[in-house]
């Protein structure tokens, strides 16, 4: 009997040893979670050994605490980092000087998860617009198969999850607050084949921001959904950096609202002559720009809801590289979106001359803009140029003064629809026009309903363009959108 049963003994011991060697823990390599105590040697311990015996979890105790750690921390090969809900992963700043607290390079096969905390002690860094020294909180690059799922991304010293020409990636569950130092990005995507879902980013800059930055790479097959997105900055950004492309993108289901903290910056103060009042408010809803050479085409952005937002559309191709490389964007839709804007500067969607921006749909939007009630202001809006800024840094204050609309500012434009915009403004009242284009051609207007400006202003303001073709559009003297 003892001789049957050994061998079924013997495959139990196996099992056990194989399934211990797939699941490590920290503690086993003397980590402690007591706030104290530097555990970068044993964590780096207990990852390796992970990925050495084929893979699986590294466990940070269910007892909870606080695991201090100097950085990086590098992911190696077929690990997940498991940290529980009750238990935090907090970086030692002075030792964490290098391009992430938690990193990888050219690995697959690895996760981030558990329902605890990564902090990034953002705040005990140099806190400083562009200061050096500082890491993300998560950088992933190179590398492929991940999920990064059930985890709170807090107080980064810049980006917070960089994902750094990654390939496959799905993103779900996660909750990022970065409040304490400037640069705090939420999620920074040069990668292809991701999935975000039922997140939750609140981030003093850009809340998902997409970044190309080198030219024979494009960003591609990106889908967001169901997500809650805060910030100071832009709450959806393409760029700043557009040296590739961005292609077969779709945002979709968000909602977009003011941040739960400013801590570095005061709108209301610095903004007041484009009348922001609000101290806290995000600089762009959805900030779409080509400036260093790249493209983008095959973009949309439906579902979405807005408030608490300076520029709720914000369009750019220009010129910022120093070569000849062309930047362009085109076939873009931006569908069943609810706005309201927090300043009076206007959507904008321009192009330089002799790039390209054509192609852009706009259906079912409503858009309830704040009147600019300085109406000297107003007045020189139509008087003055607005600059070309062909260089500048891509940004909905770029052209230094403002524009001459309440509604849309076009110019260089091809082939541009609205279906069923809705346009009004509330605080008082509008000189401007709600559209004004320069050098647009192929515009249509159809079942548009728009609120009339005050005084004897017209509607449509367009400067050497075609004639518009409209249909079923309708002007009403009420702001019919509050």
């Amino acid at each position: 009997m003892l001789k049957k049963l050994l061998p079924a003994i013997f495959a139990v011991f196996i099992a056990t040893i194989c399934a211990d060697a797939k699941n490590v823990k920290v503690d086993h390599f003397k980590a402690t979670a007591d706030g104290k105590t530097n555990n970068l040697e044993a964590i780096q311990k207990a990852i390796d050994e992970c990925s050495a015996t084929g893979g699986g979890e590294v466990l940070f105790s269910e007892k909870g605490g606080v695991y201090l750690s100097g950085g990086p921390i590098v992911l190696k090969n077929n690990v997940t980092l498991r940290i529980p809900r009750n238990v935090t992963l907090k970086a030692i700043a002075a030792e964490a000087v290098t391009k992430g607290f938690i990193y990888s390079r050219d690995v697959e096969n690895i996760g981030i998860t558990g329902g605890g905390t990564i902090d990034g002690s953002g705040g005990d860094y140099i806190v400083k617009d562009g200061a050096p020294k500082r890491c993300n909180l998560v950088l992933l690059e190179n590398s492929k198969n991940i999920r990064v799922t059930d985890i709170t991304l807090y107080n980064g010293a810049t980006w917070t999850l960089n994902l750094l020409r990654c390939d496959t990636v799905f993103i779900d569950g996660i909750h990022i607050n970065a409040h304490e130092n400037f640069n705090n990005d939420g999620i920074d995507i040069d990668a292809k084949n991701v999935v975000i879902t039922n997140s939750i980013i609140d981030c003093d800059d850009d809340a998902i921001c997409f970044k190309s930055h080198v030219r024979d790479y494009v960003v591609e097959n990106v889908a967001v959904s169901n997500c809650v997105i805060s910030s100071n900055c832009s709450f959806i950004k393409f760029g700043t950096a557009t040296f590739g492309g961005f292609k077969n993108i779709a945002i979709t289901n968000c909602v977009m609202k003011k941040c739960t903290a400013s801590k570095l910056r005061k709108w209301d103060g610095f903004l007041s002559k484009f009348g922001v009042t609000d101290p806290i408010t995000g600089i762009g809803g959805i900030s779409l720009e080509a400036v260093d050479g790249g493209f983008a085409d095959q973009i949309v952005f439906s579902n979405l809801v807005m408030t608490d937002v300076q520029t709720p559309i914000f369009i750019r191709v220009g010129h910022r590289n120093k070569d000849e490389q062309k930047s362009y964007i085109k076939n873009v839709i931006i569908s069943n979106v609810t706005a309201t804007s927090a300043s009076w500067i206007t959507n904008s969607i321009t192009c330089v001359d002799g790039h390209i921006l054509k192609n852009i749909t706009l259906r079912d939007c409503y858009f309830n803009l704040k009147a600019c009630t300085d109406e000297r202001l107003a007045q020189k809006s139509f008087e003055t140029e607005v600059p070309e800024q062909v260089a500048h840094y891509p940004e909905n204050r770029m052209f230094n003064t403002l524009l001459p609309a309440y509604g849309f500012f076009l110019r260089r434009v091809d082939n541009i629809t609205m279906d069923n915009v809705q346009m009004s403004y509330f605080g008082g009242n509008e000189l401007r026009p709600v559209i004004f284009g320069e050098k647009v051609s192929g515009m249509r207007l159809m079942n548009c309903i728009w609120q009339k400006p005050s005084g004897e202003t017209e509607a449509i303001n367009l400067k050497d363009s075609e004639k518009p073709y409209m249909f079923n559009c309708k002007e009403v003297k009420t702001s019919f959108l509050q």
